[in-house]
Protein backbone atom coordinates (compact mmCIF):
# COMPACT_ATOMS: atom_id res chain seq x y z
CA UNK A 1 0.00 0.00 0.00
CA UNK A 2 2.90 2.38 0.69
CA UNK A 3 4.04 2.03 -2.94
CA UNK A 4 0.59 3.14 -4.10
CA UNK A 5 0.49 5.95 -1.54
CA UNK A 6 3.65 7.36 -3.13
CA UNK A 7 1.73 7.60 -6.41
CA UNK A 8 -0.82 9.94 -4.79
CA UNK A 9 -3.50 7.54 -3.54
CA UNK A 10 -3.52 8.79 0.04
CA UNK A 11 -7.32 9.04 0.01
CA UNK A 12 -7.66 5.25 -0.28
CA UNK A 13 -8.25 3.57 3.08
CA UNK A 14 -7.04 0.09 3.96
CA UNK A 15 -10.66 -1.07 3.78
CA UNK A 16 -10.98 0.32 0.25
CA UNK A 17 -7.68 -1.34 -0.69
CA UNK A 18 -8.93 -4.71 0.63
CA UNK A 19 -12.22 -4.26 -1.24
CA UNK A 20 -10.29 -3.40 -4.39
CA UNK A 21 -8.13 -6.53 -4.10
CA UNK A 22 -11.16 -8.75 -3.48
CA UNK A 23 -13.14 -7.26 -6.38
CA UNK A 24 -10.12 -7.31 -8.70
CA UNK A 25 -9.64 -11.01 -7.90
CA UNK A 26 -13.33 -11.69 -8.53
CA UNK A 27 -13.79 -9.67 -11.74
CA UNK A 28 -10.35 -9.07 -13.23
CA UNK A 29 -9.32 -5.72 -14.65
CA UNK A 30 -11.83 -5.96 -17.52
CA UNK A 31 -14.70 -4.98 -15.21
CA UNK A 32 -13.67 -1.69 -13.62
CA UNK A 33 -17.34 -0.68 -13.15
CA UNK A 34 -17.99 -3.78 -11.04
CA UNK A 35 -14.85 -3.16 -8.99
CA UNK A 36 -15.94 0.44 -8.35
CA UNK A 37 -19.40 -0.84 -7.39
CA UNK A 38 -17.91 -3.28 -4.89
CA UNK A 39 -15.80 -0.55 -3.30
CA UNK A 40 -18.75 1.82 -3.24
CA UNK A 41 -16.81 4.94 -2.33
CA UNK A 42 -14.71 5.39 -5.48
CA UNK A 43 -15.74 6.43 -8.97
CA UNK A 44 -14.95 4.40 -12.07
CA UNK A 45 -12.32 7.00 -13.03
CA UNK A 46 -10.67 6.73 -9.60
CA UNK A 47 -10.62 2.94 -9.82
CA UNK A 48 -9.21 3.06 -13.37
CA UNK A 49 -6.36 5.32 -12.23
CA UNK A 50 -5.70 3.17 -9.17
CA UNK A 51 -5.81 -0.01 -11.23
CA UNK A 52 -3.25 1.31 -13.70
CA UNK A 53 -0.75 2.13 -10.96
CA UNK A 54 -1.60 -1.04 -9.07
CA UNK A 55 -0.83 -3.19 -12.11
CA UNK A 56 2.53 -1.47 -12.54
CA UNK A 57 3.55 -1.44 -8.89
CA UNK A 58 1.79 -4.31 -7.11
CA UNK A 59 4.95 -6.44 -7.11
CA UNK A 60 6.42 -3.90 -4.65
CA UNK A 61 3.78 -4.63 -2.02
CA UNK A 62 4.95 -6.58 1.02
CA UNK A 63 2.07 -9.07 0.63
CA UNK A 64 2.40 -9.37 -3.14
CA UNK A 65 2.69 -13.19 -3.07
CA UNK A 66 -0.61 -13.50 -1.21
CA UNK A 67 -2.34 -11.00 -3.51
CA UNK A 68 -0.97 -12.76 -6.60
CA UNK A 69 -2.28 -16.11 -5.35
CA UNK A 70 -5.68 -14.56 -4.80
CA UNK A 71 -5.70 -13.10 -8.32
CA UNK A 72 -4.56 -16.40 -9.81
CA UNK A 73 -7.39 -18.23 -7.99
CA UNK A 74 -9.88 -15.63 -9.21
CA UNK A 75 -8.63 -15.92 -12.80
CA UNK A 76 -8.88 -19.71 -12.61
CA UNK A 77 -12.41 -19.55 -11.20
CA UNK A 78 -13.53 -17.07 -13.90
CA UNK A 79 -12.04 -19.32 -16.55
CA UNK A 80 -13.79 -22.40 -15.15
CA UNK A 81 -17.14 -20.60 -15.09
CA UNK A 82 -16.65 -19.39 -18.67
CA UNK A 83 -15.67 -22.89 -19.75
CA UNK A 84 -18.79 -24.39 -18.16
CA UNK A 85 -20.99 -21.74 -19.75
CA UNK A 86 -19.40 -22.47 -23.11
CA UNK A 87 -19.95 -26.20 -22.72
CA UNK A 88 -23.58 -25.68 -21.77
CA UNK A 89 -24.01 -23.43 -24.80
CA UNK A 90 -22.30 -25.97 -27.07
CA UNK A 91 -24.53 -28.79 -25.86
CA UNK A 92 -27.70 -26.80 -26.40
CA UNK A 93 -26.44 -25.51 -29.76
CA UNK A 94 -25.27 -28.93 -30.94
CA UNK A 95 -28.65 -30.34 -30.00
CA UNK A 96 -30.34 -27.77 -32.22
CA UNK A 97 -28.04 -27.44 -35.20
CA UNK A 98 -25.72 -30.44 -34.90
CA UNK A 99 -22.49 -28.42 -34.92
CA UNK A 100 -20.87 -25.43 -33.26
CA UNK A 101 -22.61 -22.29 -34.50
CA UNK A 102 -20.73 -19.03 -35.16
CA UNK A 103 -21.71 -17.39 -31.87
CA UNK A 104 -20.33 -20.33 -29.88
CA UNK A 105 -17.26 -20.49 -32.08
CA UNK A 106 -16.57 -16.82 -31.32
CA UNK A 107 -16.97 -17.52 -27.60
CA UNK A 108 -14.59 -20.46 -27.88
CA UNK A 109 -11.97 -18.29 -29.60
CA UNK A 110 -12.24 -15.64 -26.86
CA UNK A 111 -11.73 -18.25 -24.13
CA UNK A 112 -8.90 -19.90 -26.01
CA UNK A 113 -7.16 -16.54 -26.37
CA UNK A 114 -7.47 -16.02 -22.60
CA UNK A 115 -5.53 -19.22 -22.04
CA UNK A 116 -2.61 -18.15 -24.20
Amino acid sequence: MQALEKEGFLSWSKREFRQFVAAYAAYGDEHIEKIAGEIGTKSVAEVEAYCAVFNDRCSLLSDYATIKQRFDRGRKERHEVAEKEMLIGEKSCAGLCGFLCLSHLACFVVHLAALI
